[in-house]
């Protein structure tokens, strides 16, 4: 279904696919790969998702460190940030901070 509606909004079918929780078996990848669909995990999770609609400063300078710290011993680091239905302003409030970090650090940001 979500194929579908990505492709009435876009034009475009998925070429990438994340298991939610990050859970998946020899069954998901196959139907993945049947999808011609490449299965993408995470390298960091800034649990931003634990915000709960927050935009809190509490909340972003969480979210910064995780992505940071974490994110920064890792040659090519995937960090896992959330858009929510109900909106995530926290994420929101952290990225631009986040991307200027791993500018600064010569991290070249690429589409998955």
């Amino acid at each position: 279904r979500m194929t579908a509606e990505q492709e009435d909004i876009t034009g475009t079918r998925p070429c990438v696919f994340r298991p939610p929780y990050g859970s998946y078996n020899r069954n998901t990848l196959r139907l993945a790969q049947r999808r011609r669909m490449r299965v993408w995990l995470w390298s960091v999770d800034t649990e931003d998702w634990k915000a709960e609609g927050s935009g809190s400063a509490y909340w972003i300078h969480r979210i910064v460190r995780l992505a940071e710290t974490e994110g920064i011993r890792l040659h090519n680091p995937v960090i896992l940030m959330h858009n929510q239905p109900i909106g995530n302003p926290a994420t929101a409030g952290a990225l631009p901070t986040i991307i200027r970090y791993f500018q600064r650090h010569h991290y070249r940001f690429v589409r998955l």
